[in-house]
Parts: C-alpha cells; structure tokens; sequence
C-alpha cells in the first residue's frame, strides 16, 4: 500500500511522541514495582514511585 508523503509522515510523528510519552513511565513503573517488591521499607521505593507521578504529568503535556 502506497500513502502519501504527508500520512506518513503523520504516522511517524505519532509513533515518535507515544514513545516519547510511553517510555520513561513505563520504565519508572516497572522499576517501581521491582524495588516495591524486593526492597520494601525502604527510601528507594519512594523515591521511584514519587518519579513516576511526576513522569506521568509529564508525558500528559508532551501528548498535548
């Protein structure tokens, strides 16, 4: 299938800011959820866990 220059270049610009906005908190998650599991009580949780609302507002703007 044939698209255009513009369609793909729409299509590239969206697959570029999801990833954009997807990837650090999606990574922040996951190492959120390992240090909430092995390292419980402990600093290193909360300090991932209070990133990743951070992150989250973040990749909102980036998506407006």
């Amino acid at each position: 299938i044939s698209l255009p220059d513009k369609r793909i270049q729409t299509l590239q610009s969206i697959i570029i800011i999801t990833w954009e906005a997807a990837l650090p908190p999606g990574l922040c998650a996951i190492v959120a959820l390992i240090t909430y599991l092995t390292l419980r009580w402990t600093f290193w949780d909360l300090l991932f866990q209070g990133i990743l609302g951070q992150l989250y507002i973040i990749s909102l703007f980036v998506t407006l």
